[in-house]
């Protein structure tokens, strides 16, 4: 289909005039149509065959990001399991080629940041270990508390795997110090510091060592107040247990000596000394009359602890046939061939009462014998008793 060059309407390839104008149509109508055409095409070409290479190209490159993104999440989930099993130097090296496949990969960066980290907790616990065996505990302790704080912005299971590798180490160290401080023999207020460094560490072997240390304190206590009491220091005597019970809040004959001084005192106050007296006397005489009377030894020793104290201890029943109380052991102590005692000395008897058939018992922690007296024998001199 052509057009007349002159008017416009359409006219047939066979037809030599325009039925609209009448004019002659050119004889080399259909050549210029062709012509037309042709540069239409040529002058389209170049750039739809740029759009269509820079599409190809796009896709190209789509697919390419695609496929190195997919391996740099190949990478990076083979570095979390390496992270887990502690391989931090193949874990390094998966996270260097995801973040070389795709550089903005921040998961990736972040978890290389960690393994920097993780690595140098990893290198001061070992370094926390070698200042344990060197007994150079303050430098392992600090070197325990910098882990943790570099791991404090850091969340998830290996983190948490970490901080309990820390949580053991700082047992550790501060369980061989308290061990290294007990073995230098320390004093009373040493020790109730002691207990508290004891009863920080959540151990099973700190909770034992823990529990000596409160029956030392216990022991220590009670000997200390029983002096004071033997001399009717009522007040300082209660104050002494009452510290005592603050370490030891169940010691037995802690509790059981704060009720005998707390007795003793009110009979010492009340001016009623006298029918004290008169009832021990009375209870000494029927004790003699009846072979110990309401009181029956059940058995007598000593030995010396570690810390080079002399224990003395025992058990008595009651035979009497009604409840006694504040009972009273005196004992006296010698030396190998010798009829006179190195030493006498009183202990009270827990608990406070006994009923009839009841069993008692009696401590005493001697604390200033000197170590190279040889204590070989104990004898029981008498005992002394109340009744209501």
């Amino acid at each position: 289909m052509y057009y007349c060059p002159y008017c416009g309407t359409k006219v047939k390839d066979e037809e030599l005039f325009c039925l609209n104008c009448g004019k002659k149509l050119p004889s080399d109508l259909s050549k210029r149509v062709d012509t037309s055409k042709q540069k239409f095409n040529r002058l389209w070409f170049l750039p739809i065959s740029l759009g269509i290479l820079l599409l190809i190209v796009t896709i190209g490159l789509f697919l390419l990001t695609e496929k190195q993104a997919e391996q740099a999440l190949e990478y990076y989930e083979k570095s979390e399991q390496y992270i887990l099993e502690g391989k931090y130097d193949l874990a390094r090296d998966n996270l260097d080629k995801a973040i070389k496949l795709k550089p903005k990969f921040e998961q990736a960066i972040i978890a290389k940041e960690f393994i920097q980290i993780a690595t140098i907790v990893s290198n001061n616990i070992d370094k926390a270990e070698g200042y344990l065996e060197e007994e150079q505990f303050q430098e392992a302790l600090g070197l325990i508390n910098e882990s943790e704080r570099i791991l404090s912005p850091y969340h998830g299971e290996v983190t948490t795997d970490l901080i309990e590798q820390l949580h053991s180490e700082r047992n550790s160290i501060k369980f061989a110090s308290l061990l290294a401080a007990l073995e230098k023999q320390p004093s009373i207020d040493e020790l109730k510091i002691l207990l508290w460094d004891a009863e920080e560490i959540k151990t099973v072997e700190a909770k034992e060592v823990a529990e000596n240390i409160r029956n030392q304190i216990a022991n220590y206590t009670y000997s200390k107040a029983v002096e004071l009491l033997t001399k009717h220091q009522f007040s300082d005597a209660h104050l002494l247990v009452n510290d005592g019970l603050k370490y030891a809040s169940n010691s037995e004959k802690l509790l059981s000596l704060q009720q005998t001084i707390d007795k003793e005192k009110e009979a010492y106050e009340s001016e009623q000394q006298k029918r004290i007296e008169q009832a021990i006397h009375l209870a000494e005489e029927e004790r003699e009359l009846n072979e110990m009377g309401a009181v029956e030894l059940i058995d007598v020793d000593f030995e010396v602890d570690d810390q080079g104290a002399l224990i003395v201890f025992g058990e008595i029943k009651s035979v009497a046939t009604i409840p006694i109380n504040s009972i009273i052991v005196k004992y006296a102590l010698y030396t190998d061939n010798t009829e006179e005692p190195y030493l006498t000395n009183k202990a009270f008897v827990f608990p406070d009462i006994l009923y009839p058939g009841d069993h008692g018992n009696f401590e005493f922690t001697h604390y200033d014998i000197d170590q190279k007296i040889d204590i070989t024998r104990i004898q029981i001199e008498k005992f002394t008793w109340y009744t209501n």
